[in-house]
């Protein structure tokens, strides 16, 4: 709510002046600079989900029962995985 408001208040400060050079340089570049940082934390909490998808496959895999021969396959080209999906 707060982020909507501050974008509220910066289009309507940028119209009642008037929209500069440097109002638009500066709305493009926050814009980007918020994209990208948004990109960086989405990236990181995929992969930290990632890793612990794969921590706990392998240790389902690991349990007593289990055919070993899964371990790691998430290292495996793609070519290579298909006996191991197919089977």
């Amino acid at each position: 709510m707060a982020v909507a408001a501050v974008i509220a208040i910066w289009v309507i400060f940028g119209l009642a002046t008037g929209p500069t050079k440097q109002w638009l340089l500066a709305t493009n570049m926050l814009g980007t600079l918020a994209t990208c940082f948004i990109l960086v934390l989405l990236q990181h909490s995929q992969n930290r989900d990632t890793r612990v998808l794969h921590t706990r496959v392998d240790e389902l895999i690991r349990s007593s029962g289990a055919r070993n021969h899964m371990i790691g396959v998430e290292r495996l080209e793609r070519d290579e995985d298909a006996p191991v999906v197919g089977g």
